[in-house]
């Protein structure tokens, strides 16, 4: 069964692995930005300000499509490369990768907003990325979950093939409904990033 699949003592679980490295990966971001690629850091700090007066023609319809058309394009599509990436054997790398990338390219934002407008620039941050990002937390920290237990029920297949008996089709069958689960809350940021967010930048005094 699923249940259980974490409770390993003294084995580092792939959810471990990968906040560790978004983590190690996320300070190494706000290093780069202070340091080696400060302009760019600069840079980004504009960007910010540009993206959020995009926002002002939100309601427009042309504007409207091409904000959903972004958002898919930099969040659906990462997601979906990421379930199709594990079902191979490979998965677990390009897993680690993508968080990898995340804590990069967060933390080197987060020190362009920082070195742009302050302390004042982590509320910027927070402003930016709510409410969706809570959604998108939620999503991979449950991903990660999910490949234990997968792992879990691909050893018991496997054990069970060897042993000559019938799999537990209904552990697989779970498995795959949280799978569609997890799907539907980072559809849920998506939803959130395309309605919710523009509506609080709009409201918010976001560039000073």
């Amino acid at each position: 069964m699923i249940t259980g699949t974490l409770r390993q003592p003294g084995k580092v679980t792939m959810l471990q692995k990968c906040m560790l490295l978004f983590l190690g990966c996320f300070f190494l971001g706000v290093f780069l930005a202070n340091f080696s690629l400060h302009d760019e850091a600069l840079w980004i700090g504009f960007l910010h300000e540009n993206q959020v007066r995009q926002f002002a023609g939100a309601e427009d319809v042309e504007h409207a499509e091409a904000l959903l058309k972004t958002i898919l394009l930099q969040r659906g599509l990462p997601w979906m490369i990421l379930l199709i990436a594990l079902c191979f054997r490979f998965g677990c790398a390009v897993c680690a990768i993508w968080f990898g990338w995340l804590g990069l390219s967060g933390g080197f934002v987060f020190a362009a907003l920082l070195g742009r407008y302050g302390f004042s620039g982590i509320g910027q941050m927070g402003i930016l990325g709510f409410p969706q990002v809570a959604a998108y937390a939620a999503a991979y920290i449950f991903l990660l979950v999910l490949m234990e237990a997968g792992k879990r029920v691909r050893q018991e297949r496997r054990n069970a093939h060897l042993l000559q008996n019938k799999p537990d089709l209904k552990a697989q069958a779970l498995l795959i409904v949280l799978f569609l689960l997890d799907t539907g809350i980072y559809g849920a940021g998506i939803w959130l990033e395309y309605w919710v967010n523009p509506w609080i930048l709009l409201h918010t005094a976001v560039v000073g």
